[in-house]
């Protein structure tokens, strides 16, 4: 049996403090996982000596996601896509990677992942994204993950869901101190729109065979304390080895902290 194991993190392109990340930035390879998935991305600052970066064409995407492969991994390239999100205030990537092991041939198809959201696109004067039925809400959340199961066939999706998971875990019902900011940004809208945006991504992943990579006690992984940050994984395809969270906000690295598992390949 192989296994598998990688590390997710939101960067915030750096703008905390450029100098801490250029000093600090190996904190995601220290525990060796196979490939570093990232979000607002800024290779200038980061440098992983024993990886290497993913080449895709950016498309002139304001948004930078970057994946790396760690050189002496059992898992090289396969092949690669990206596509554009449609139904966002803005066109984020999404970039997928199929990795294969080098002694056993088995593929593993990854799914990098920003969704829309955020404090932009929830604002009703700027992105306007939390205006519409239930039906736009839902649509607006799962477009990107429709896209990576039905034309990608997707065995992970990791990266910033912009949702929180803690409402998505908790049976829709949405943390107070984030409902208010959404009744804030994007008021007057009925507590199942706010809801809705926090639960879609979860519960359309959940209808189509994946699961939440989870420690019973869950911690925020976003400086605004709410847990947007995931892996989903086919159940029937993985078992969880370890997993844990990598501490980026207590040294001001980002404003969200990273998540790492490894896996059993079944």
């Amino acid at each position: 049996m192989s296994t598998f194991s990688l590390v997710t993190a939101n960067m915030e392109y750096g703008n905390r403090s450029r100098k801490l990340i250029h000093e600090k930035g190996d904190i995601l390879s220290k525990c060796s996982p196979d490939i570093i998935l990232i979000q607002e991305s800024n290779t200038e600052l980061i440098n992983f000596d024993k990886y290497f970066l993913v080449k895709y064409d950016d498309l002139c995407n304001k948004e930078k996601m970057d994946i790396y492969i760690r050189k002496d991994s059992m898992w090289e390239q396969s092949d690669k896509n990206m596509f554009n999100s449609n139904l966002g205030h803005t066109g984020r990537p999404t970039k997928i990677i199929v990795l294969k092991n080098k002694i056993t041939k088995k593929e593993i198809k990854i799914g990098n992942v920003h969704l829309i959201g955020g404090r932009f696109e929830e604002n009703d004067k700027d992105g306007k994204m939390l205006i519409g039925n239930l039906k736009d809400i839902r649509n607006r959340k799962t477009e990107v993950l429709k896209k990576l199961i039905n034309s990608y066939d997707i065995d992970i999706v990791a990266g910033d869901f912009n949702s929180d998971v803690k409402c998505y875990l908790n049976g829709g019902i949405l943390q107070e101190d984030h409902l208010k900011f959404l009744q804030k940004v994007s008021p007057n809208k009925s507590y199942e729109i706010y809801r809705e945006w926090n639960i879609a991504p979860f519960n359309y992943l959940d209808k189509n065979g994946f699961k939440i990579v989870k420690k019973l006690d869950l911690v925020n992984t976003s400086l605004f304390n709410t847990h947007p940050d995931s892996i989903f994984y086919k159940e029937k395809s993985f078992e969880i080895i370890n997993h844990k969270y990598i501490d980026l906000i207590t040294d001001d690295l980002s404003d969200h902290n990273a998540i790492y598992t490894s896996f059993n390949v079944l």
